[in-house]
């Protein structure tokens, strides 16, 4: 799901997806909006390991860095 960074985009978001439905949450929440690919990247990681310490058995999300579309 990541994709390399394009020159035409400027934003891309740190988002949890939760791979199973849960009552009330949404499967997809934004945590935080970046201006490059690296630095998306960087905070994926940085919270990716946050969450396996904290939560180690604990498979129901995943950590994105996506490309928001250009706003028109």
């Amino acid at each position: 799901r990541n994709q390399r960074p394009s020159k035409d985009t400027t934003m891309w978001i740190l988002v949890i997806v939760m791979l199973s439905a849960v009552a009330g949450i949404d499967r997809t929440t934004v945590l935080e909006k970046y201006d490059t690919y690296e630095e998306c990247r960087d905070a994926q990681a940085h919270v990716s390991a946050g969450m396996v310490k904290a939560y180690p058995d604990d498979h129901t999300f995943t950590i994105e860095c996506r490309q928001k579309p250009p706003q028109v």
